[in-house]
């Protein structure tokens, strides 16, 4: 049998159907390998209906949860329609006061602000918003990552076309603020404030759907968005994998060596960021303010509104 004959050809003329053979059938069995393995175009994420989008008529629970939390339940309200799915926000407060975001947890959308906007209203211009995957907001399948939530806050704030704020945040609030903070510094109006935040919790899978002290309201909003929003499990169990409620040591301490001005307030009887996690956050940010609330629970922004608003007034003004 005759040999093969591979050896490179010096002008057009010596090529033959060998050496052609021999370029394109590596072309060819490569082929399926790179249908397989080649990535995907980039896709915008399918989207998930929130509270006021949801198919059919309202059932019992679904009516149940609009009844606690109306559409309209602050004034201001509006939808954003964002690279990620719509979101449900309010703005509240004089038009040429100073700005202030105010950012929820990992489960109680804008509620869990109700009795503190009155006080810091007649102050500030605020903007309260429903995560995505919580109350009215939509749903996407994505990361509920550290990034995906920063940017939430700021797409927000571009499309209010806001050039900066004050930040506070609540429960999980609290690490999206101090990553907003480090992450988009010139978006921060000089002065972060955090309310029993978490972010430097080692073990946080026992805590899952455990409101650990949490007000009727706050239990029932819990329970119902989980039967009722089709996505909102799947999105507070990916901000939990994925999310800023643990390690974002880094996070806190890029903060504290930054001219931001920090204020901590804490109960001391709160059983799910427990108010021991003072002392690190302090360690992280020592110019921080800490303000303990004796007695109050996870859920101090409901049950001590009234000391809440007047020590965030205090800071920020």
């Amino acid at each position: 049998m005759a040999s093969l004959d591979f050896t490179l050809p010096t002008s057009l003329g010596q090529i033959s159907k060998t050496h052609i053979a021999a370029a394109i059938i590596p072309l060819i069995a490569a082929i399926p390998y790179l249908l397989l393995k080649f990535p995907s175009p980039v896709r915008p994420p399918k989207v998930h209906p929130g509270l006021a989008g949801l198919p059919g008529p309202d059932d019992e629970l679904r009516k149940r949860l609009k009844a606690i939390y109306p559409e309209n339940f602050y004034e201001g309200g509006a939808y954003a329609d964002l690279p990620f799915g719509k979101l449900r926000y309010y703005v509240v407060g004089g038009e040429f006061y100073p700005k202030l975001v105010l950012i929820c947890g990992i489960s109680i959308p804008s509620p869990i602000w109700k009795d503190v906007i009155p006080i810091l209203a007649a102050h500030f211009r605020i903007l309260v918003f429903d995560h995505y995957g919580r109350g009215y907001s939509e749903a996407p399948e994505t990361e509920y990552d550290t990034m995906f939530y920063t940017l939430e806050v700021a797409l927000l704030m571009q499309h209010l076309g806001w050039e900066k704020a004050h930040i506070a945040g609540m429960s999980m609030g609290g690490p999206i603020a101090c990553a907003f903070a480090v992450n988009f510094p010139k978006l921060v109006d000089g002065k972060v404030a955090l309310f029993a935040p978490a972010g430097l919790m080692q073990s946080i899978l026992r805590r899952l759907y455990k409101p650990g002290g949490a007000t009727p309201l706050g239990e029932e909003i819990i329970k119902l968005q989980q039967v009722v929003l089709p996505y909102h499990i799947a999105a507070v169990a990916s901000s939990i994998r994925d999310g800023p409620l643990r390690e974002l040591d880094y996070a806190y301490a890029k903060l504290g060596k930054s001219d931001v001005k920090v204020l901590v307030v804490w109960g001391t009887a709160d059983t799910v960021v427990p108010y021991s996690l003072a002392t690190q956050v302090l360690t992280h940010i020592p110019r921080a303010k800490l303000i303990t609330i004796a007695g109050a629970g996870h859920d101090l922004l409901l049950t001590h509104a009234e000391e809440v608003g007047t020590a965030l007034t205090d800071f920020l003004r």
